[in-house]
């Protein structure tokens, strides 16, 4: 995108409006809809099975948590889609980052005796663990001050 124009847009495709052909522009805005639109549905699944499995709503209520949430950020000032992926990132995958080593922490011994004794897992984990933390907190700090 630097190469073709002196302008980089938030969104990455108006800039090369005046730069390249329209019917180009519109190719690499339907992939990167279309990328989003698949991101969107394996982030929305994976948080509407966790509230599902995990905190026990109805299939009902998690879908339609899926569904609007997004809107709701949307009006209430979350217009900025540079901002919304960050927060997406920051928040839930931080969070599911938690829920994955507590589900490993709950395993039985029994089912991975080697690699649950191991130092260096343990130590990762707590690495991983801090990093996470960090992250969200990052996150939520920066939500805060903007």
């Amino acid at each position: 995108v630097i190469a073709l124009s002196p302008i980089v847009s938030e969104d990455s495709v108006s800039g090369l409006v005046a730069y390249i052909p329209s019917i180009v522009v519109f190719g690499v805005g339907a992939l990167g809809g279309l990328s989003l639109f698949s991101s969107y549905i394996v982030v929305g699944l994976d948080i509407k099975n966790v509230l599902r499995y995990d905190f026990r709503f109805s299939e009902m209520i998690g879908a339609l948590i899926v569904v609007f949430v997004p809107f709701f950020l949307y009006f209430f000032g979350f217009q900025s889609f540079i901002q919304l992926v960050s927060a997406v990132g920051g928040i839930f995958l931080s969070l599911e980052g938690f829920f994955i080593l507590l589900m490993w922490l709950r395993l039985r011994p029994s089912t991975v005796p080697l690699v649950r004794d191991s130092h260096i897992v343990r130590l990762f984990m707590g690495f991983t663990f801090v990093a996470l933390l960090a992250t969200l907190f990052y996150e939520i700090v920066r939500m805060i001050s903007s």
